[in-house]
């Protein structure tokens, strides 16, 4: 089953406990996670990220408790390596109706690694937003954050940031629950001190009160302490 977050907001991803190795670099003690998050507005239903491939059937089943997914007229590609945008091809099948939404570099990879028609395609740009009904997602692009066409979704009404990588661990371990992992892998160190983070600080500084759901790993509660990730002791 899914996970309630907010008021038509569900955490509808797969938990990897099998998983011990990411490319063939990262060890996976604790497996990993694969976070989707299902937006429900009420015009239509959004899709936050997708998961890895040979998951997609439970995904579709999260979902389906919540929504018809053939429904979902939108789904948003934060960050396009398979882990999170593997399932795009699957989802798009099974769902006519939706678009893509991703940035301009998101789009000349996506249709390159996943053959997504162009017309199945919705490029947005910095400060974007969409509004499915009550829920406005606003849209950061955050380039080399993590890759060039890396972005975050923030959810107005709930203050709810779904940052993909950033604030996120390989770990499948206490996933729903809120407050830091005591596991730390490589990914996190990817972001920690790294200068590309800096320009991420403004979007995710939300002020208190915000949520991280990040695309693996458990959700962090002070998003606004961001830039302590792109600068050591930086607050």
């Amino acid at each position: 089953m899914g996970y309630t977050i907010a008021p038509g907001v569900h955490w509808v991803g797969v938990k990897d406990w099998a998983r011990r190795w990411f490319d063939a670099l990262i060890p996976l003690p604790q497996g990993t996670s694969y976070n989707a998050h299902l937006v429900v507005g009420r015009e239509a239903p959004a899709l936050v990220d997708t998961v890895n491939p040979g998951f997609e059937e439970v995904l579709w089943t999260k979902i389906a408790a919540v929504v018809d997914p053939a429904t979902i007229a939108y789904v948003v590609m934060n960050h396009a390596e398979p882990d999170h945008a593997g399932a795009l091809p699957w989802v798009l099948m099974r769902a006519p109706k939706a678009k893509v939404l991703l940035t301009e570099k998101g789009y000349a990879i996506a249709t390159r690694l996943y053959s997504i028609p162009e017309e199945r395609v919705g490029v947005i740009h910095e400060g974007q937003t969409l509004d499915p009904g009550g829920k406005t997602l606003r849209f950061h692009e955050v380039p080399f954050v993590h890759w060039p066409e890396t972005m975050f979704t923030y959810l107005l009404e709930d203050r709810i940031l779904f940052p993909c990588d950033f604030f996120g661990a390989h770990t499948a371990k206490g996933v729903l629950r809120r407050g830091s992992s005591r596991h730390r892998d490589a990914r996190q160190g990817l972001f920690r001190g790294n200068p590309h983070a800096l320009p991420a600080s403004g979007p995710a500084r939300l002020g208190k009160g915000s949520r991280a759901w990040p695309g693996c790993g458990r959700p962090k509660p002070r998003p606004h302490l961001a830039r302590s990730w792109a600068h050591p002791g930086l607050v």
